[in-house]
């Protein structure tokens, strides 16, 4: 719905250009967008020049006034802020990139808790300390499955959804 024009300049090739990107999506109005961020396609560009795959990211606001859920990255504190003040009802998370923002989504989507499911990745991080980064992949047949990324592969690996539903229950009783 909101636009910027965020400016590119290409790594591979020095090609410079000004890109327009989103600032605001709503899923409803914009099923596509969301999609987008789904596929961590959001925030790229690729080069028409020598076809390297530029990232960026600025501030950005998904708000799904149906879940009441808004996912912000890279807000200014003072905007985080007046967004509780406007919308007290919904949920306001913030992340700090577009894998995040992505992975928050696909667990708004599938209709988990964005807190529960960082948790997890916690945990799973703390049983096996090779684990480099852990990112949130699906929930399919009762089971989360993440991708865990080590030093030289990535493994999926799945966790029971009563896991989850424990680590849910725990935040509540904090």
């Amino acid at each position: 719905m909101r636009h910027i024009l965020v400016e590119i300049t290409c790594r591979g090739c020095a090609y410079h250009t000004h890109v327009k990107s989103h600032t605001l999506v709503k899923p409803q109005l914009e099923p596509t967008l969301k999609e987008r961020i789904l596929q961590g396609t959001m925030f790229t560009y690729e080069c028409p020049r020598c076809h390297s795959i530029v990232s960026f990211i600025h501030s950005f606001l998904y708000h799904d006034s149906e879940r009441r859920l808004l996912i912000a990255m890279a807000l200014s504190d003072k905007t985080i802020n007046t967004l509780r003040e406007q919308l007290p009802d919904s949920q306001l998370y913030t992340v700090k990139n577009p894998q995040q923002l992505s992975e928050a989504v696909k667990a708004a989507e599938d209709r988990l808790a964005i807190e529960s499911i960082e948790l997890l990745k916690k945990q799973l991080k703390k049983q096996d300390n090779e684990i480099q980064e852990v990112i949130y992949h699906d929930y399919e047949n009762q089971m989360l499955w993440f991708t865990c990324r080590y030093k030289n592969h990535e493994e999926y690996k799945a966790v029971p959804y009563t896991a989850y539903e424990q680590v849910k229950q725990k935040g509540r009783d904090r």
